[in-house]
């Protein structure tokens, strides 16, 4: 999997809060409501300008200079729909966290596959100690909802890995939102401690990101090349004997 950017970015809605006012009257309990306050209408597809930065006829990822904030510099804000006139969602950004003007911590999104109208990002996000954090989602751009399917942290000094299986090595969607995924560890880090060490899991996710293991093996067993989703079949080898699982 390319390394992506699910950024640690707290977007506020793009809705307002309706006010009412209750005026008392002297002698006779009399109240009355103002008028609730106009709503900001929902950003609109047709209204979000600028390069797709995925290649989709579906759906479009637009990279926007973020409010200004004391705290936050050089900070972009990545905002998706559904064409042509789907809500606008935040899928992630980038910038930069500082302290007293000293940068201490970082953040991006990278933008990974598209299928009909889910997308794969990775967030990444870093501090000065060195700590990082990394999150794989599936986002469904029509509602706006994602779920994870890897979540890992790297503490200094090194500790072992709070993810719950080895990073993803090979994953692919379907249209209805659902992954399918081989996750091992190649080795290459001596300081991973990664749940399933030396293993190759073979995890299935559904649209609402609850998860199943179909397969797990030593880790030349299952090739992660091997992995196909066919419609809701998944289809992989087992020491050269081909498997398959319905998601």
């Amino acid at each position: 999997m390319p390394r992506c950017a699910p950024s640690r970015l707290r977007l506020r809605p793009l809705l307002g809060l309706a006010a009412v006012g209750v005026v008392a009257g002297l002698g006779a309990a009399a109240a009355s409501s103002a008028p609730a306050a106009q709503r900001r209408p929902a950003l609109r597809c047709q209204k979000l300008h600028g390069p797709n930065l995925v290649h989709s006829s579906v759906i479009k990822v637009v990279r926007r200079r973020a409010k200004p904030h004391k705290d936050r510099r050089n900070a972009h804000d990545l905002l998706a729909c559904v064409r042509p006139r789907g809500k606008v969602y935040p899928v992630g950004g980038d910038g930069t966290e500082t302290l007293g003007g000293t940068p201490v911590a970082g953040d991006d999104t990278t933008l990974g596959a598209t299928v009909g109208t889910f997308l794969l990002t990775h967030d990444h996000s870093a501090t000065q100690l060195p700590d990082t954090v990394d999150t794989y989602k599936v986002y469904n751009v029509r509602t706006g909802r994602h779920y994870v399917y890897f979540e890992n942290t790297d503490s200094t000094p090194p500790q072992p890995r709070s993810a719950s299986t080895p990073p993803p090595a090979r994953v692919l969607l379907n249209r209805s939102g659902q992954l399918a995924g081989v996750f091992t560890d190649d080795g290459s880090d001596p300081r991973a401690r990664y749940p399933d060490a030396g293993n190759a899991l073979v995890i299935g996710f559904q649209a609402n990101g609850r998860r199943r293991v179909l397969d797990r093996a030593p880790r030349a067993a299952i090739p992660p090349a091997s992995l196909q989703v066919v419609g809701h079949t998944v289809r992989w080898t087992h020491a050269g004997t081909a498997r398959s699982a319905t998601l």
